[in-house]
């Protein structure tokens, strides 16, 4: 019921531009919309004059009728053989198939019904034909664009794999070249700190000299201060005794023989 009402809106609102035949069948159907009679008419008549989607949806309207028995077997054969011309130009191929199987029902030896139901199948499997062939490239190309992700996935997984044995060659190596450093600067601070003990040894040993120097040179005066200055009365009283050997070897050549 909610179909046929908006089918009445659709048909009511077009109204102008009609022939005249058209709009009287339409002016009935909105008096009295129960009258299965001027509904036919108002699809038959559309569907002369090129409304096909007015004229399909004035017989599928109908449908229910003939189904539920109110329209007698001879009018409801008509009803869904011009359903199915009007789905067929609507390339509603499946619907269409179904009208002329309900045609064939109430009178099996309608054989232009039998040959529209056999072209419906057959448009309906190429339309099917059509789409999977129009969807395959699609299911193709993401396919495609799966397997490229999966590649690129596993590439980037490989990349990251070699980059880790490299980072850490690196890592290790920067950890030794930092090792040997370190190893360097200990050996540098001690051989400055080995130097500077010996440095400090070597002025320990030479203010150790200079203080046994300078107590020995204290030591030799205090000792020794007598027995040079004996040395130094010594040495005077020598060149004394040599001074008066010479005052007598002057006096004369004998006296030297005398000592």
């Amino acid at each position: 019921m909610k179909r046929f009402t908006v089918f009445l809106i659709g048909f009511v609102g077009t109204l102008f531009g009609e022939s005249a035949e058209l709009m009287q069948a339409e002016r009935r159907l909105v008096a009295n919309p129960d009258d299965e009679r001027a509904l036919y008419n108002v699809g038959v008549l559309a569907f002369r004059e090129g409304d096909i989607q007015k004229a399909s949806d004035a017989f599928s309207c109908l449908k229910p009728r003939c189904e539920n028995g109110h329209i007698e077997c001879a009018r409801a054969e008509h009803v869904f053989y011009n359903a199915g011309n009007a789905e067929m130009k609507l390339e509603k191929y499946a619907e269409a198939e179904k009208s002329f199987e309900a045609v064939l029902r109430y009178n099996p030896n309608n054989g232009h019904a039998r040959e529209k139901r056999d072209l419906a199948r057959l448009l309906q499997q190429q339309k099917q034909q059509q789409k999977q062939q129009q969807e395959q490239p699609r299911e193709e190309q993401n396919q495609q664009q799966k397997t490229e992700k999966q590649q690129q996935e596993q590439q980037s997984s490989q990349d990251q794999k070699e980059q880790q044995p490299q980072a850490k060659q690196e890592q290790q190596k920067e950890q030794q070249e930092s090792s040997q450093k370190s190893e360097q600067n200990t050996k540098e601070n001690k051989g400055q700190k080995q130097k500077g003990e010996q440095q400090k040894e070597e002025e320990g040993t030479a203010a150790h000299l200079g203080s046994d120097r300078e107590q020995n040179e204290k030591k030799f005066t205090t000792a020794d201060k007598q027995f040079l200055c004996k040395i130094d009365q010594l040495d005077r009283q020598g060149n004394q005794e040599l001074t008066r050997y010479q005052v007598e070897c002057m006096k004369g050549q004998d006296a030297r023989y005398n000592w």
